[in-house]
């Protein structure tokens, strides 16, 4: 009987552990004063930015995402034509942001793929990717990494039906990593996702979908430039 307890605060216990190692990384506040006082060097890391298109969350099979597809096959034609050009300057942007503060700060602008770096120690707080090897070539103490990963037009389903308007939407991450120690000094999900005003399905330009687009850009611009822009 004993044994079997045991086994099982075993089992549990390792049950526990696992849960924590999958546990998704928190948001993690900003302290400007510290982490980027005068004198830092930070790398700013702009992720190649995604080209604009449509997503439908909730339609889960195959078909029911077919069927997503070509029912809003005429605003994703539109989609495509949508800039990203105000997302790319946030490099130039940010960096320009941190030198106003003191901070050296260099743009990084060859591109960087996520997934050809070495992996970081991960786990809560400790960077997924590491960035040693950038900041050596750079020069840099500190990677403010950009990683904007959806953008676009998303609309909500349920299997076949839709349940909610298109929203002109951005999606990504915003981080700060402490090379020395590989830990997050900023961890921040950038959501923008803003409805048309008005009517949305007015075909073929979808001027109010436009509209409502470049506002979700300048809402993902603010979350990342704000914070690091404060005195």
């Amino acid at each position: 009987m004993l044994s079997s307890i045991r086994r099982l605060s075993v089992v549990v216990l390792a049950a526990l552990v696992a849960a924590c190692a999958s546990a998704p990384q928190t948001p993690v506040q900003l302290n400007v004063a510290s982490s980027l006082a005068s004198g830092t060097r930070v790398g700013v890391i702009l992720v190649d930015v995604p080209k604009p298109d449509t997503t439908f969350p909730g339609a889960g099979c195959l078909l029911c995402y077919a069927t997503a597809s070509v029912a809003n096959s005429s605003l994703t034609k539109q989609v495509k034509t949508w800039g990203t050009e105000d997302l790319v300057a946030l490099r130039a942007d940010a960096a320009k942001a941190l030198k106003a503060k003191g901070v050296t700060a260099v743009a990084v602008n060859e591109p960087v793929d996520l997934s050809k770096l070495p992996k970081g120690p991960g786990g809560l707080n400790k960077a997924a990717y590491d960035f040693g090897a950038l900041g050596k070539k750079y020069a840099f103490d500190k990677a403010l990494v950009i990683d904007l990963q959806s953008v676009g037009a998303s609309r909500n389903y349920a299997a076949y039906v839709p349940t909610d308007v298109p929203r002109g939407e951005v999606q990504g991450l915003v981080y700060l990593v402490d090379l020395a120690s590989q830990t997050y000094e900023w961890y921040q999900v950038v959501k923008a996702s803003r409805p048309a005003a008005g009517n949305w399905d007015e075909p073929p330009s979808f001027p109010g979908m436009t509209n409502a687009y470049y506002q979700a850009v300048e809402d993902a611009r603010d979350a990342v430039l704000k914070p690091i822009s404060a005195r």
